[in-house]
């Protein structure tokens, strides 16, 4: 007893830890562009005093006092009294090209003015990129944007088989009976929206693939609506049993056979990479296996004698749903969307390393990484963006771990 009781403390304390580490690494990317930045955070001239940083957010412009400060697109803290700089004074995008191509943490940085060394307040601590870019900068900022487009895609996948995985164990393959009218509203829908999407509305205008896509999706459901209400006008009963949940799993079944690097890849080849388009793909590679989850989940509740005395009693699956299933969901969900997150992390990052993510310059952990594919040399490129990538994911694992147990 005793030792299980020192072994259930050690993994509350390692969650803990784990915890603390996580939220200080992600309040810190959370609030990179005050802490990794050259814009002042605090400005005083003669002109008066300001916040260049914070005008440049809400308003888009700098302060009037600036004029005399920041010339030709850069700083001149010779003509301000008084200068307060965020602690890293630089940005993801900031290049330094004195200190340019690839300048290690341990070589000489030069700050331009006769061959002078930098300061310790000016100086790459982590050394510098290709363009001089700020490996300190670039490793907080590639981890908020890292962290944005896995939590977002997350997110959606999640929802989607949250959604999914609940409904198809609830509703099953027998609870919808359609009418021969709701069928022939299917098939003649998909039709619809195959003349007019691919062989007439092309004809007229040049459609994105995204409009392109939710309007044939939107021609589809229109159809379907309109033979439904004329099932329902003229009482066309339901005769025929719709296998939901067969058609839920068997598209679940063709996302997890197709290898998500090549539908990835294909698609991107196909569609313009934007961080819109990353954060879709990396969703539908990750719902699969969070709907298998919600899925079994439903599927245990719904054999609990209460589930048989709500629906033996007339109530409504959307009261069950919500009063019954939900309450009872238990932590098997939320311990696969934190492994989900982290494979997606690990993806975004490959992705962007192998130059299929985000396009330039938007920085992330995987194309400062690609930076490594150019000069093997420099080691910090490779060394510390890993290492922060490996402290996260272990943080996740220890989390997951530990609810697990």
């Amino acid at each position: 007893m005793r030792a299980l009781f020192k072994w259930y403390a050690n993994q509350m304390f390692y969650k803990k830890q784990a915890l603390k580490t996580l939220a200080i690494i992600v309040c810190i990317s959370f609030f990179a562009p005050v802490i990794c930045n050259e814009t002042p955070l605090i400005l005083k001239t003669e002109l008066g005093c300001s916040s260049p940083l914070f005008s440049k957010w809400f308003y888009g412009t700098l302060p009037q006092n600036c004029s005399s400060v920041y010339v030709n697109n850069t700083w001149q803290y010779q003509h301000a009294i008084f200068v307060l700089l965020p602690p890293i004074p630089y940005s993801a995008n900031f290049y330094d090209y004195n200190n340019a191509p690839f300048i290690s943490p341990f070589q000489k940085q030069s700050d331009g003015l006769n061959n002078t060394e930098l300061s310790w307040r000016y100086r790459h601590w982590l050394g510098t990129g290709k363009k001089g870019e700020d490996v300190l900068a670039c490793c907080i900022y590639g981890l908020a944007n890292s962290i944005f487009i896995s939590g977002a895609a997350t997110l959606l996948a999640a929802l989607i088989a949250f959604v999914l995985g609940i409904t198809s164990g609830f509703f099953g393959n027998n609870y919808f009976k359609l009418s021969w009218l709701h069928y022939l509203g299917l098939v003649g829908g998909f039709l619809s929206g195959y003349y007019f999407m691919v062989l007439l509305f092309p004809l007229w205008f040049d459609f994105n693939n995204l409009i392109f896509a939710g309007a044939f999706i939107a021609i589809w459901l229109i159809v379907f609506l309109v033979f439904s209400q004329l099932a329902k006008r003229f009482s066309v009963s339901g005769s025929l049993n719709f296998p939901y949940a067969r058609i839920i799993h068997f598209f679940v079944n063709i996302f997890s056979a197709i290898p998500a690097l090549i539908l990835i890849v294909v698609v991107i080849a196909w569609l313009k990479p934007t961080v819109t388009t990353l954060i879709i793909l990396l969703a539908i590679t990750g719902w699969p296996t969070l709907m298998r989850i919600a899925y079994i989940e439903t599927k245990q509740i719904m054999t609990k004698p209460y589930m048989l005395t709500a629906t033996a009693m007339g109530y409504s699956a959307d009261y069950i749903i919500r009063k019954e299933i939900l309450p009872n969901f238990s932590n098997a969900f939320a311990t696969t969307t934190i492994y989900v997150f982290a494979a997606l992390l690990v993806a975004e990052s490959s992705l962007t390393f192998l130059g299929l993510g985000t396009p330039y310059p938007f920085v992330t952990l995987g194309s400062l990484l690609g930076q490594f594919n150019e000069n093997f040399e420099a080691w910090w490129i490779a060394v510390f963006p890993t290492t922060l990538l490996f402290i996260v994911l272990f943080c996740l694992h220890t989390i997951a771990k530990s609810k697990t147990n």
